[in-house]
């Protein structure tokens, strides 16, 4: 089951975490989303969504490495049974 909180402040307002701090410490928690709701402002929402496509854009690197690892000891297995 996914997991979204929607009323989340920033320090933005009266919040604690920077919008960016906010999308950490969401991935943290394990949360699939949450909706930036600072009072009288969205000041933070450009802050969170670049955080959010910095931290997506590190996930599908490290995929890509890990799928990439997989495939040379694959290789290397094959070569080392020849």
């Amino acid at each position: 089951m996914k997991t979204v909180d929607l009323h989340v402040h920033s320090n933005k307002s009266d919040g604690s975490f920077s919008p960016a701090g906010l999308v950490d410490y969401a991935l943290e928690k394990g949360l699939s989303a949450f909706a930036l709701t600072d009072h009288d402002t969205t000041a933070g929402i450009k802050e969170a969504q670049e955080a959010a496509r910095q931290e997506e854009k590190a996930e599908r690197e490290a995929r890509l490495e890990e799928k990439a690892a997989e495939k040379a000891a694959e290789r290397e297995a094959k070569l080392r049974d020849m």
